[in-house]
């Protein structure tokens, strides 16, 4: 069933042209199966794609969503849910927002497997100037678009800031027992039945070479 966006709303182009209704809005095209854009000569496919051609100075909000697997986040499950507002003036042009997703992995301490909400902003700066000059090389958060660009990806942008929100350690929660090095049972849920104190399991390989050295 065709999904129908609010009015006002610019959609995003996307892989399945089932996904958006082409009457929500007169600057949608839609893409049989897949988007593909140009890079260097190669071909990319891209699955975010805000068409901009003829679009008038003003703000307006934008929408979209787009499974985890179309931009290539293997820590993701579900969809990606992206909202916020595209505001055009003159050569410049200003995506604000919010990403929703779901990280799935393992706990680095007891190997739960863990679903996690994440939440992430997004803020992107696009220039329009057919000189490279125009953008301050030492601004970073400024991207140029040349004048017949009628294209915004931004698959790239979505995904960095959805894994910059996944910390280096993931735990299920902040004070995880994790796993006991004798038994071997999850401290969390069981009681540990080694003799003597459970060993902590961040010293555990420490634990290890003593008993090595001990028998050697």
């Amino acid at each position: 069933m065709a999904r129908t966006l609010p009015s006002g709303t610019i959609p995003f182009e996307c892989r399945s042209p089932a996904a958006l209704s082409l009457s929500c809005f007169s600057l949608i095209f839609p893409c049989d199966g897949g988007c593909t854009m140009a890079n260097g000569g190669a071909k990319e496919r891209a699955a975010m794609v805000l068409r901009i051609s003829g679009l008038p100075d003003g703000e307006q909000p934008i929408e979209f969503e787009v499974d985890a697997t179309e931009l290539d986040l293997p820590r993701f499950e579900g969809p990606i849910r992206v909202s916020g507002t595209l505001r055009k003036v003159s050569t410049q042009v200003f995506v604000q927002g919010e990403v929703n997703g779901t990280f799935t992995g393992e706990c680095d301490r007891c190997l739960a497997v863990l679903n996690r909400s994440v939440v992430a902003p997004l803020n992107v700066f696009f220039q329009v100037s057919q000189d490279a000059r125009d953008v301050a090389d030492d601004d970073p958060g400024v991207q140029l678009l040349l004048p017949d660009q009628d294209k915004i990806v931004l698959d790239d942008e979505v995904r960095q800031v959805l894994m910059l929100e996944v910390p280096l350690k993931v735990l299920c929660v902040d004070d995880c027992a994790g796993i006991c090095a004798g038994c071997g049972v999850n401290l969390n849920s069981e009681k540990c039945q080694c003799e003597g104190p459970p060993v902590d399991p961040r010293w555990a390989k420490l634990a290890d070479l003593y008993k090595k050295d001990e028998n050697n």
